[in-house]
């Protein structure tokens, strides 16, 4: 059996730092300030200021009382689109999917004009008083029946709705007998 040296066996214990190369993020190339993660649509601002969007250019705005946003969010779960708050202002901002939405009649609810600018804060602006992200973009959709239902307390379609409980019948015993 041929004898094994240390310069023949490959061991990762061997490596030294300067062997390993973990590069920057975002890249180095280009500043924190102007790199776009490329999963969010491009009307998300890169860097760290807030930019004004036209409601109906890339989505409906659908706006409410801030109580109203918070109580329809706990009741829309997981499947929901992007989401814009601003406790300063009092108000939620549910972006749905442009054509979506051809008419809503909700009272406390708004669907934006077109053109009417929509505050848009940066992807990393999660929290705090002035215009936040409640939820980022790219999670999924708002359904306008699911959130008119969050809004109003009803249920979005007949498969939703609760089923009356049914009376549990008693059973009368039979006669004791043969049986034909």
């Amino acid at each position: 059996m041929p004898k094994r040296t240390k310069a023949s066996t490959h061991r990762p214990a061997d490596f030294d730092d300067e062997d390993w190369y973990i590069p920057d993020w975002p890249p180095s190339s280009t500043s924190s300030s102007s790199y776009r993660d490329p999963f969010l649509p491009g009307w998300v601002p890169g860097g760290s200021c807030v930019h004004s969007v036209p409601a109906d250019a890339h989505w409906h705005a659908i706006r409410v009382t801030y109580d109203a946003g918070q109580r329809a969010l706990g009741t829309l779960g997981t499947s929901i689109g992007p989401v814009i708050a601003s406790k300063l202002a009092g108000q939620v901002t549910f972006l749905l999917d442009l054509y979506s939405v051809a008419s809503w009649n909700v009272a406390g609810a708004h669907l934006l004009r077109p053109r009417t600018m929509v505050e848009i804060p940066p992807p990393t602006t999660t929290q705090g008083p002035d215009v936040h992200w409640l939820v980022l973009p790219g999670r999924g959709t708002t359904a306008p029946q699911a959130l008119h239902a969050a809004l109003t307390g009803a249920p979005s379609s007949a498969e939703e709705r609760p089923q009356p409980a049914r009376a549990r019948q008693r059973r009368t015993p039979r006669a004791a007998g043969p049986r034909s």
